[in-house]
């Protein structure tokens, strides 16, 4: 996945969560509501949300990971033990775009978790 992509993801996830398109989340965003104002309108709970969107975010992260040990990126030894960071909670938060006041976006946008020139390096204990 390119930048960006783990973006639609979420979209996707929140959308669905809420009985609606990717599209139609978009415009009701940028119209000025949050996901709370959405959620509330709806009768769905904001963390019914909040959680699809975590288990979309810890899927795409899963694909990643198995990608680049494909991809010989990084080696199974690696993957293993960021899949068990994945399991232990240490590599999503869930709550990423949830900042702001009601559950709002940054700037009604998602802020990617597929961004490698801001992610900071980290590597296996016992690894140097």
């Amino acid at each position: 996945m390119g930048r960006g992509m783990g973006d639609q993801v979420e979209l996707e996830a929140a959308a669905e969560a809420l009985g609606m398109t990717a599209d139609e989340l978009k415009t009701q965003l940028w119209g000025g509501k949050t996901l709370a104002d959405l959620a509330d309108e709806k009768g769905i709970d904001l963390a019914d949300v909040q959680a699809a969107v975590q288990a979309a975010q810890e899927a795409a992260m899963r694909e990643k990971i198995e990608q680049a040990v494909e991809d010989g990126t990084i080696t199974q030894e690696h993957a293993d033990w960021l899949l068990e960071g994945l399991d232990k909670g240490f590599l999503t938060d869930g709550f990423r775009f949830w900042h702001g006041m009601g559950g709002g976006f940054h700037g009604r946008g998602f802020k990617s978790f597929d961004q490698p020139d801001s992610a900071p390096q980290v590597t296996p204990s016992g690894d140097s």
